[in-house]
């Protein structure tokens, strides 16, 4: 075991200096034959051991902060749910209104574009008609079948008002209706499943595009 410092229990105020003296100890340690491998190894475990102790030492006021900051969270969280679902509710009945705002707007620039259109093959057909009258028979016939004039959009009023702070935006999102069809770019492996045939069947795994592979870790119990 680490003599000196790992071999006592260090009060909360002893464990900066405690720890600070366990890395410098690690820091000059040579492991060079397996004597002081085995040395390296009591060591490693008094360093567990004392790992254990800060744990310890430090679970009660853990514990303490922590129902404390949860409660503190509960609060928060019970105020701004509030918050939350009165900001819902207040956006989904302007959304309503906005979004038949934008109906009404685009059925009434349809109407008058139709209105326009319509107009303007009047006026055509009575030019035609008059040339007629006059014996411009050519003219007449190249009246009626020249194209109707680009009518511009028309202008209709939006009742929407332009209020600071408040932006409304189009976004574009999407819903999987066959996720067979996606393309494989778009697909992400399933590393929780991989991870669990990896574990189960060791290097025996066979799964395409998988290389399975060992690599050695240590791991450190405190001292009995």
């Amino acid at each position: 075991m680490y003599e000196g410092a790992i071999a006592e229990r260090p009060q909360t105020q002893q464990i900066g200096h405690t720890v600070i003296t366990v890395l410098d100890r690690a820091n000059t340690l040579v492991v060079s034959d397996s004597e002081s491998y085995g040395n390296a190894a009591q060591i490693l475990k008094g360093i567990k051991a004392l790992e254990d102790q800060i744990k310890a030492d430090f679970a009660e006021p853990k514990k303490k902060a922590h129902d404390a900051h949860k409660a503190v969270l509960a609060q928060e969280k019970g105020h701004l749910d509030g918050i939350a679902d009165a900001v819902k509710v207040i956006k989904q009945k302007m959304m309503t209104w906005k979004i038949a705002d934008d109906k009404r707007i685009a059925a009434e620039r349809l109407e008058a574009q139709r209105i326009a259109k319509e107009k303007a093959e009047e006026e055509k057909l009575k030019e035609a008609i008059a040339l007629e009258a006059l014996g411009e028979m050519d003219e007449a016939e190249a009246v009626l079948t020249a194209p109707i004039p680009f009518v511009p959009p028309a202008t209709v009023m939006q009742e929407t008002p332009k209020v600071s702070g408040i932006i409304t935006r189009k976004t574009t999102k999407y819903r999987i209706i066959d996720a067979a069809l996606i393309p494989r770019e778009y697909l992400m492996p399933d590393e929780k499943k991989i991870g669990g045939v990896v574990r189960a069947m060791g290097m025996q795994t066979k799964i395409a595009g998988i290389e399975a592979y060992e690599e050695t870790v240590m791991s450190v119990r405190g001292a009995a």
